[in-house]
């Protein structure tokens, strides 16, 4: 697997654990299918899906909320946000 991939795959797997740990049903579930793709050796049909999330109202840009997430937490959030951008 070429560095690009997994340095993409880490960031999906802390941005999931992040969204499993203060659910936003919508994006949760999205993530979550995206590192399901990445983790069935699909690392292209994963990214199309992430990428798939930005853009437009309501999107990943600007849905999730995070409700009772720490201020470190919401700024890891937001970190790991842009790197799948």
């Amino acid at each position: 697997m070429h560095p690009t991939e997994e340095a993409f795959g880490r960031t999906l797997s802390k941005m999931t654990a992040i969204l499993r740990s203060h659910p936003d049903p919508v994006w949760t579930v999205w993530m979550e299918e995206a590192e399901h793709l990445f983790l069935k050796g699909d690392p292209n049909r994963a990214a199309r899906k992430v990428r798939g999330a930005y853009g437009g109202m309501g999107s990943f840009n600007d849905a999730p909320q995070l409700i009772g997430a720490s201020p470190e937490t919401y700024d890891e959030f937001e970190h790991l946000r842009d790197l799948l951008w």
